[in-house]
């Protein structure tokens, strides 16, 4: 099921001609490196989130800071780790409205 919707929202997206490519920058290091900086002292930020990759060659942790609501995300294997995003006023939301009132 999960599989089929994907299938459909992509047919969409490249159909609308939504779809646009990005390039950035990404910093990456050795994993643990890259736990001890976020988990540290100056961003105190634990794992919130982790999840697998459909190909399970990579996974993703959020690390968040419940006090600052500092974020990081972050993609990895066994060999580096990547931030793919940063960012500050995190909520943890229990439903839509929940969400939509706080953003």
């Amino acid at each position: 099921m999960r599989l089929a919707i994907l299938a459909i929202l992509a047919l969409y997206f490249t159909n609308s001609n939504a779809q646009v490519q990005v390039e950035k920058p990404v910093i990456c290091v050795e994993p643990a490196s890259l736990y001890k900086s976020l988990t540290g002292e100056d961003l105190q930020e634990q794992i919130q989130w982790g999840g697998q990759s459909d190909s399970g060659d990579s996974k993703y942790l959020l690390f968040v800071n419940k006090k600052t609501r500092t974020w990081t995300f972050v993609q990895l294997n066994e060999k580096i780790a990547c931030i793919l995003g940063t960012g500050e006023k995190s909520i943890f939301v229990d439903n839509y409205k929940t969400a939509k009132k706080q953003m």
